[in-house]
């Protein structure tokens, strides 16, 4: 996507219900984004890659892949230290295995 991303700071609920999006978002740049909820809710056929996204700033990931069971992004190198709301983030995402530890 050419979305110029970079100054957004809430992104809560952006694809929540966009059941047949599966856009690219692989570099959309997310470093002053503090509240990700919602973000993907029940976007069923969301599988795109969010690997190098800077989660640095977040706090609010709260239900974010809730309901997505197709998303699959490796999301290891994710930083959660100062996240302060992760509840239900990845509830009936069956195929997410990412360790986020």
């Amino acid at each position: 996507s050419e979305w110029q991303t970079g100054k957004v700071t809430d992104m809560e609920g952006m694809f929540y219900r966009a059941s047949s999006f599966n856009g690219d978002l692989s570099k959309w740049q997310t470093e002053n984004v503090t509240n990700m909820s919602k973000m993907f809710r029940d976007a069923a056929a969301f599988t795109s890659d969010l690997s190098k996204w800077d989660t640095a700033k977040v706090k609010h990931m709260g239900s974010m892949f809730c309901d997505a069971p197709r998303f699959t992004s490796d999301l290891s190198k994710w930083q959660t230290g100062n996240v302060t709301e992760m509840d239900s983030m990845f509830m009936n995402a069956e195929a997410f295995t990412s360790d986020l530890s």
